[in-house]
């Protein structure tokens, strides 16, 4: 699977608008359940220098059936010590990947993941084709 690139300015978009720790946890369980292993499914585009905010959230919230996103920046994520693998496999969008905790999921890792988002804000592809 291909990694998103260090050096790329990526628009990361978390679906829904609760980013709390047992929120977080279900998650993580979930896809454990499913043997990702420890992730969390994001959606990113990258932004390009000629690029509104808003217009890559749009492309970035495409698809998601939620009324909020959480955005971060992937500089952020992977400050934070996070990576974030493409993960197309099983007919995600083409943007799916998933941000890997790796063995880490204290405490310590989820306030670092939560951290890198913002407010929930209104999801601007809702309802929209």
């Amino acid at each position: 699977m291909t990694h998103f690139p260090t050096d790329a300015d990526g628009i990361v978009i978390l679906g829904g608008a609760t980013c709390t720790h047992t929120s977080i946890r279900a998650k993580l369980a979930r896809a454990e359940e499913k043997n990702q292993g420890n992730v969390l499914s994001v959606q990113i585009e990258t932004w390009h220098p000629s690029e509104s905010r808003d217009s890559v959230v749009l492309r970035a919230s495409e698809g998601l059936p939620y009324g909020k996103v959480m955005v971060a920046n992937s500089a952020a994520l992977f400050a934070a010590g996070f990576g974030l693998k493409l993960e197309v496999d099983n007919g995600q969008a083409p943007n799916h990947y998933h941000v890997e905790f790796g063995s880490d999921i204290s405490d310590a890792a989820i306030d670092r993941f939560i951290e890198c988002f913002g407010e929930p804000e209104t999801n601007p592809a809702k309802g929209k084709k």
